[in-house]
C-alpha cells in the first residue's frame, strides 16, 4: 500500500479519525498496532504472520534478560540466531530456490508455485535491525525492556517507518509510544509542509523522471550519451523517491502525534566519495546511527577518542 495511493488515503483517513476520538494511550496503542498490522499485510497476509511471530519471539527474550540476568549472553545469541537467520533465509532463498525445485521434481514433486510464492517480505531488513538494536540495548542494560507486548510491537511495526526505515531508536520511540498523546494543532503545523513536499517530490518529480527513464532504457541500442542521461536520471528518481517518502513517513506519523527522525540528509551534496560514505552520515542517518550498537570486535590499531 503506497502513501500516495487511494487505498492509503482512505485507510488513514479511517486510521485518523478512530485514533483521535480515543483519547485513552492503550487503546490508541492498540488501534496503531492493528493498522500497523493491516498496513503491512496489505501486500501478503503472512508478512503479518512472520511479523507477530518474530516481534513475540523477541518480546520474550528481553523479558527473559531482565528475569535472568546471568544469561543475557545466551538470550541475546538466541535473538542473533533468530533474526539473522530468518534475515539470510529470505534474502538468500532466490540463490538456491533453483536447485531445490530440481530436487524437487526428480522425486515427482512440483514445487514451481511454492516457491515463487516465498518472496522476500518488504522492509524485512528494517525491522530485523530495529529488533535488534532494542535487544542490544537490552543485553548491554542501557534500555529497560518494556513490560507491554502492545507497545513492544507497536514500536516494531509502526506502520509509516516499517517499510523503508528508518531504523528508530528504541530510547526515542518508545517514550512516545508510552506516553499520552493528545491531539493539538501544532501537529498540523508540522505534517502540512512535509506532506506537501512529499507528495510533490514523488507524483511530480520521481513520476514525471521514471517516464524519461523508462523511455531511455526501453530503446533497443540507446548511445553512450542517453545511457548516461538515463543513469543520471535514474540517480534523481531514486533520490527523489527516498526523500519523497521521508517526508510523508514523518508527516504521517507527526499527525499521530510522533516525532520521528530525519532519514534522508542530502547525499548527493558530498564533495567527496569518502564524505558520501562516512559512515553513511547523510543516507539514510537512521541506519548509521543502528549499525553502531552492533558487537564489533576490537581494532589493534584504533586511536583513543580525544575529547
Amino acid at each position: 500500500m503506497s502513501f500516495t495511493s487511494y487505498d492509503f488515503l482512505l485507510f488513514y483517513l479511517i486510521l485518523f479519525i478512530l485514533y483521535w476520538v480515543i483519547h485513552e494511550r492503550r487503546w490508541q496503542n492498540l488501534i496503531l498496532l492493528a493498522a500497523s498490522f493491516v498496513f503491512y499485510a496489505w501486500m501478503q497476509a503472512w508478512y503479518a504472520l512472520l511479523l507477530g511471530a518474530s516481534i513475540l519471539a523477541d518480546f520474550l527474550l528481553a523479558r527473559g534478560m531482565r528475569s535472568n540476568p546471568m544469561r543475557k549472553k545466551q538470550f541475546m545469541g538466541m535473538s542473533l540466531i533468530v533474526n539473522i537467520g530468518v534475515l539470510a533465509f529470505f534474502k538468500y532463498f532466490s540463490f538456491f530456490s533453483g536447485s531445490v525445485n530440481n530436487a524437487l521434481e526428480d522425486i515427482g514433486i512440483h514445487a514451481d508455485a511454492f516457491l515463487l510464492a516465498i518472496l522476500l517480505p518488504a522492509g524485512l531488513s528494517f525491522f530485523t535491525l530495529k529488533k535488534l538494536g532494542y535487544m542490544i540495548d537490552v543485553s548491554r542494560g542501557t534500555l529497560q525492556p518494556t513490560h507491554s507486548l502492545v507497545d513492544f510491537a507497536l514500536y516494531v511495526a509502526f506502520f509509516p517507518q516499517i517499510i523503508a526505515g528508518p531504523i528508530e531508536r528504541p530510547q526515542k520511540l518508545l517514550p512516545q509510544i508510552e506516553s499520552a498523546r493528545i491531539w493539538t494543532a501544532e501537529y498540523l503545523y508540522e505534517a502540512w509542509p512535509l506532506l506537501v513536499m512529499g507528495f510533490f517530490k514523488k507524483l511530480v518529480i520521481a513520476n514525471s523522471i521514471k517516464v524519461i527513464v523508462d523511455r531511455i532504457f526501453g530503446f533497443s541500442e540507446p548511445t553512450g550519451f542517453l545511457l548516461m542521461c538515463g543513469a543520471l536520471g535514474f540517480s534523481l528518481q531514486i533520490l527523489a523517491d527516498f526523500s519523497a517518502y521521508t517526508d510523508l513517513s514523518r508527516g504521517i506519523a507527526l499527525l499521530l502525534g510522533f516525532k520521528t527522525s530525519e532519514n534522508f540528509n542530502l547525499p548527493y551534496t558530498s564533495l567527496t566519495p569518502d564524505r558520501f560514505l562516512e559512515p553513511l552520515a547523510h543516507h539514510p542517518v537512521q541506519l548509521a546511527s543502528g549499525l553502531h550498537l552492533l558487537p564489533h570486535p576490537p581494532r589493534a590499531h584504533a586511536k583513543p577518542h580525544q575529547t
